[in-house]
Order: C-alpha cells, then structure tokens, then sequence
C-alpha cells in the first residue's frame, strides 16, 4: 500500500526507536539512487511510523513523495510501543534511547523484569529506577545530551535543580570535565532545588522496604515528619508521597 510520506508522523509514546543514525539514512538513499527500493514502513492506522525511522527519513531526503507501508491494526499504545521495541531488538540504541524506552516501558505498567527483557538490557531494579528519576526530573531539552555531552553522573547532579537552573548550569558545563562539572552544579544546590532531601536516608528506607508494607511505613514516617522535621524535610515528604516515580 502507498501513502503520501507527508502523511506520516512520529510519536515517542509508540516509535521506540526516535533517533536516527545519519551513516544508516545516508547508505539508504545511495541505495535509492541506485534504484533499489526500501522495505515498507509500519504504521498505525493513524499513520504514526511503528518502525522504520530511517526509511522515513532517506525517503524524505531523496524527495520521495510516497512510500509503502504496512498499517497495524493494533490501537493499544503500550502493545504498539512494544511492538516498535521487538521490531527494533539488537539495534544500537543511544543512552538517550534507551532512558525513554525504560520510562515509556515503566508507565505502560511493565515490571522491571519485563523493561529489562524487552529493551535486551541486563539491568539491576537500582539502575531502572535512577533512569526513571533522571528522565522525569531532567529538562526535556537536555534529555537528548544524555550522550557524548551529558555523563549520566553529571545528569542525577542536574535533577535536583530547578528547570531554569538546570538550563543554565548545563550552559557552563560544557566541554568540562565530570568533576569541573559537578563543581559548577554545586553552586546552584541551594533553596532552589526541586526535591533537596531526595537521595536522604528517609527516601532509602522507603525505598527498602516491602512493597505490601509502603503504605503503612510511609504513614508512619509522615507522623514522625510532621511531629519533629523541618520545613524543608516536610516539602520533601508531601512530594515524596505524591511521585510514584520517586517510591518505586
């Protein structure tokens, strides 16, 4: 079936596989102007790309004005998500890739377990749950330097400012070591933190406990909060207790 390529749109929420490889998009359109053609792009019925980013793109820098596709009848965003994601196992993904496609993974409700089966990532519950922190507190614009410019060390720095402050540090940080970087960053850690007492002890313990025990632990903690803690201390525990991001 062949479609307009203008028609075609991207959406992250279903097309795990965002980023594309330039190398990739360039031997496909040398492939084109040697008159070979692509494989069909996989769509939804509203034609949001599934899988084939790269055709998409060597399609658009050759000028091409329609391409072939396959629609899926599926409408479940998680199930198309997945779909995208097996579609794509055994690629290389970037950093950045791979953090949205935890998080994403993690809000459709899949277990560690399965993030870990379905991205072919061997990783620990510790691992997934800084990924899932670092993508829901980093500015969105600084979520793709994840890679060569945005050591991950740097980033879980980064997540306890606020956005303005993030945008800014970011600014300085460039080009600089790790340990310059966090040098920088530690000139913004003050009141204008967003969750200052994130990585204390109370959330640890949070943290460790049973999953069938959260709620009454957390209960507890909170009369204990709101009886001898700081004012400070009280913010963190009414946002604590209102981020399932931050518990899990």
């Amino acid at each position: 079936m062949k479609i307009k390529i203008d028609l075609l749109k991207k959406d992250p929420k279903i097309n795990a596989r965002g980023v594309v490889n330039p190398a990739q998009v360039d031997r496909m359109v040398a492939s084109l102007k040697n008159g070979k053609s692509l494989p069909p792009i996989q769509i939804t019925s509203d034609n949001i790309i599934i899988d084939g980013n790269h055709r998409y793109t060597a399609l658009k820098k050759y000028g091409a004005k329609y391409c072939e596709v396959i629609v899926v009848k599926e409408t479940d965003e998680a199930k198309l998500y997945e779909i995208s994601l097996i579609n794509n196992t055994g690629l290389q993904h970037t950093l950045y890739q791979k953090h949205i496609n935890v998080y994403n993974l993690y809000h459709y409700g899949k277990s560690y377990p399965e993030i870990s089966t379905l991205t072919g990532e061997k990783m620990t519950e510790a691992t997934m749950r800084s990924i899932i922190k670092r993508v829901h507190y980093l500015h969105p614009d600084l979520l793709p330097e994840l890679g060569d410019n945005l050591k991950v060390g740097v980033a879980d720095k980064l997540i306890c400012l606020s956005y303005e402050d993030q945008i800014e540090a970011f600014s300085k940080i460039k080009g600089l070591l790790v340990r310059e970087a966090l040098d920088v960053i530690s000139d913004y850690s003050s009141e204008t933190a967003k969750l200052p007492s994130r990585d204390t002890s109370y959330t640890k313990i949070v943290r460790d406990i049973e999953p069938s025990d959260t709620g009454d632990v957390i209960s507890e903690l909170g009369v204990l909060i709101d009886t001898y803690g700081s004012d400070k201390l009280k913010d963190w525990y009414n946002e604590f207790t209102s981020d399932p991001v931050t518990r899990k």
